[in-house]
């Protein structure tokens, strides 16, 4: 059975989920941009996903942050919301001229 849902209850589903799913989630907003398939010859409007996460808890109080070197901060959690939302939501971002992407911004501190 296939069900049809609106572009603003699409968004709205995908913000709750990964604001209830993942603690480090502050923030999600959703932008349209255009983008050129080269191999097909034509441009697409694609939703992208923004994204903002504070996978080491400054927003909480933690300034004694304990990096490792070598390892990117928030790598991990990047890859699990990314997984998550595409299978949960079946947004297909892993195909070519996916009508789908998401774009992280990760908060940290100099």
């Amino acid at each position: 059975m296939k069900y049809i849902i609106t572009e603003s209850k699409m968004n709205s589903s995908i913000e709750r989920f990964l604001k209830s799913s993942f603690s480090e989630v502050v923030d999600v907003k959703f932008k349209k941009i255009r983008v050129w398939l080269a191999s097909d010859d034509r441009d697409i409007e694609r939703n992208k996903i923004q994204v903002l996460i504070d996978p080491q808890g400054i927003l909480k109080g933690n300034f004694n942050l304990n990096v490792s070197k070598g390892h990117f901060i928030g790598y991990d959690l990047k890859k699990d919301i990314w997984q998550t939302v595409n299978s949960m939501f079946s947004l297909n971002m892993e195909e070519y001229g996916s009508d789908w992407d998401i774009e992280f911004f990760v908060l940290g501190i100099n």
